[in-house]
């Protein structure tokens, strides 16, 4: 079964506009502050992405297809910067076409569709300092995915 997270993360990683943004600082889960050597670290304040799933939608075992709710959270030195890499990600989903991508694992996903499901929202993560010393802010939504490990 292919790894829909995986897909879509993929497929986001090729988006120039947003690489422009967040360099390759995209991933299910935040590197910042990370100490152990041989992990590229995240530079406190840098803007990224974080996928992460989050309850929904259950696989359609009729389509073969994993469909499933994933948070997105938008990180940055300030709100601005927060929600330029969602709205970044918004428009990806309003222009998304269904597309196959190439996973990490060397397996190809059709990506049936990534779809805005919520509106955004800010806070700030305590947990983490932008570059100032503060608190990084972070701009949160949710998406709908839907990934098959063969076109059908």
């Amino acid at each position: 079964m292919i790894d829909a997270l995986a897909a879509v993360i993929s497929y986001l990683r090729t988006d120039a506009d947003l690489a422009l943004l967040i360099e390759d600082r995209i991933g299910s889960r935040h590197r910042y502050g990370l100490t152990q050597s041989g992990i590229d670290v995240w530079p406190n304040g840098s803007q990224a992405l974080v996928l992460h799933p989050t309850g929904g939608e259950q696989p359609d075992d009729q389509a073969g297809q994993i469909r499933m709710r994933v948070q997105a959270l938008g990180y940055g030195d300030d709100q601005t910067l927060a929600s330029q890499v969602l709205d970044r990600v918004r428009a990806i989903s309003q222009a998304f076409i269904r597309t196959t991508t190439l996973c990490p694992d060397g397996q190809t996903a059709l990506i049936y569709w990534i779809a805005t499901n919520d509106s955004v929202e800010f806070d700030k993560d305590l947990d983490l300092q932008n570059s100032d010393g503060g608190r990084l802010d972070v701009a949160r939504t949710v998406l709908r995915i839907a990934v098959a490990d063969q076109a059908v």
